[in-house]
């Protein structure tokens, strides 16, 4: 037998799917970012006595995509409370109402940066979310 051992054809196929569960199907590792400004989220609520914005209200309006492998980086307007904010707690569902809606933790819910205008959050999982966000 001349060449190096050939694998058998059943070993190949389990490698080849193995390999393709591991990087995801239709380019779900492909990062993209979205870039949000105020203007993109109708439902947004700012108090600002107490300088708490929320992306939207947790019922009545639908909460914001947030595919898997997404950076979102959103404006806010607390810049007016001086400085950037102390808090940002994100709320994930996969209902686009929000129900049944669980704090985000972890790979879902990376938080890349945060400033006096912008918070940027990566999902950093192959798990499509409904968010919402909430800036003190």
């Amino acid at each position: 037998m001349d060449g190096p051992p050939r694998m058998p054809r059943a070993a190949l196929l389990g490698a080849c799917a193995l390999a393709v569960s591991l990087a995801g199907c239709d380019g779900a590792n492909a990062d993209e970012r979205r870039v949000i400004a105020l203007a993109d989220l109708p439902g947004q609520r700012l108090d600002e006595e107490r300088c708490v914005w929320q992306s939207v209200p947790w019922s009545g309006t639908e909460w914001l995509s947030y595919p898997g492998r997404v950076t979102l980086d959103m404006e806010h307007p607390l810049g007016i409370c001086g400085g950037e904010p102390a808090d940002v707690t994100v709320y994930l569902s996969f209902d686009r109402q929000g129900r049944f809606a669980a704090q985000g933790a972890g790979d879902p819910v990376v938080v890349e940066s945060v400033s006096a205008s912008r918070v940027v959050l990566r999902n950093n999982t192959n798990q499509d979310y409904y968010v919402r966000v909430v800036v003190r």
